[in-house]
């Protein structure tokens, strides 16, 4: 492996400098070490759903962000093995806040393909 080039981080590979950071299209040497959800609504709903959710241990809550139409978004990240726990900690939480007729929707995504 050659050297970085000088001003550019040690460790980056080649691949990731010549496309500005950005893996190439069509990349699938490395998959994502992470999967992410996205839980987007007012912000009493998103954290309602938070509360209601059991989360895998090692899930990192992430935000608040600002979202559309004065929304806000929480995102949850997961190793890429526990992703199936995530999704069903999701449901769950959301079913909970259906049966309890909550009054304000919240979306959840996973692997949104945008995140902010």
């Amino acid at each position: 492996a050659r050297p970085a080039p000088a001003g550019e981080p040690a460790g980056v590979p080649a691949q990731q400098r010549l496309h500005g950071g950005e893996r190439a299209v069509g990349d699938h040497h490395h998959p994502p070490a992470v999967r992410m959800a996205s839980v987007t609504g007012a912000a009493e709903a998103v954290a309602d759903l938070l509360a209601a959710a059991r989360l895998p241990d090692d899930a990192e809550v992430l935000g608040p962000v600002p979202a559309e139409e004065g929304r806000e978004r929480m995102l949850v990240r997961v190793p890429r093995a526990r992703a199936a726990a995530l999704a069903e900690a999701l449901h769950s939480a959301a079913g909970v806040r259906a049966a309890r007729k909550a009054a304000d929707p919240v979306r959840l995504q996973v692997d949104p393909l945008s995140l902010f």
